[in-house]
């Protein structure tokens, strides 16, 4: 497993902004988990109908590199949700294959908080979580 690693890359739309990017192995990845997460699929039927559910819940933090100009330090927390049904119908149903037709919805939510601490003579610490930001205290 040792070959296993995630990679991320940010390109702003906006080039007088510099691209970043970072690839991580799967040790530093659970160290980022805030929670256990959690990842399930269910499918039920009876008779020609069908339900199939899945949900994604995805807790992570991080450190925001701020490299020491007007803040400290900060982090960033964040939890990804997200959930999907289809109802289903059998249209084909032989001896040897099957087909379904159905509809359905996804929701997703992400829910996120970013603090930066503050340096004594340049700003104060300000948190952003879910609206406009405001110092702390």
């Amino acid at each position: 497993m040792s070959g296993f690693r995630i990679g991320a890359g940010i390109r702003p739309a906006d080039t007088r902004l510099p691209s970043a990017s970072n690839t991580i192995d799967p040790g530093k990845l659970y160290s980022h988990l805030t929670w256990v997460p959690f990842m399930g699929q269910a499918e039920f039927r009876s008779g020609s109908f069908g339900l199939v559910t899945d949900f994604i819940h995805a807790p992570l933090k991080s450190g925001i590199s701020t490299r020491d100009i007007l803040f400290s330090s900060g982090t960033g927390e964040f939890t990804l949700n997200q959930g999907s049904a289809v109802v289903l119908h059998r249209a084909l149903a032989l001896p040897e294959q099957n087909a379904d037709i159905g509809f359905g919805f996804r929701a997703w939510g992400l829910d996120g908080q970013i603090a930066l601490s503050g340096r004594r003579q340049r700003l104060p610490a300000v948190t952003v979580a879910n609206g406009p930001p405001g110092p702390t205290r």
